[in-house]
């Protein structure tokens, strides 16, 4: 007799689970799009191993999607603002190794040959 009372309750269950609606896929309404914050990153190349020599400045405001920038020369240290997701690579074309630099605000040492930035 339990088992057929378990039966009967799992059986609901299942019916039950069946019969819900799922939701649309990318059912998203403007007004929740228009709430999202809108991310940036900002990141300064050097030359040298402790954030000193030449520098370069990129400025990725856009809030969106995924960039490759090519380093202009062989750079030895980063540091990184904001808050996209910020990796090196050992190629000049965002290909080969790589590392995600999760240091916000302080000098990071590592030797790369692009910078790919994805929000």
């Amino acid at each position: 007799m339990h088992t057929k009372q378990i039966l009967a309750i799992f059986s609901l269950f299942t019916s039950l689970a069946v019969a819900a609606p799922a939701g649309e896929v990318g059912d998203v309404s403007p007004r929740d799009a228009s709430d999202l914050e809108k991310r940036s990153a900002n990141f300064t190349m050097y030359g040298g191993d402790r954030c000193t020599d030449e520098v370069h400045t990129y400025f990725h405001q856009d809030g969106t999607g995924f960039r490759c920038y090519p380093v202009p020369a062989g750079k030895r240290s980063i540091r990184v603002f904001g808050s996209c997701s910020v990796r090196t690579w050992s190629g000049t074309d965002c290909r080969g190794g790589s590392a995600v630099i999760t240091e916000r605000d302080g000098c990071v040492t590592i030797l790369y040959g692009s910078v790919s930035v994805d929000c």
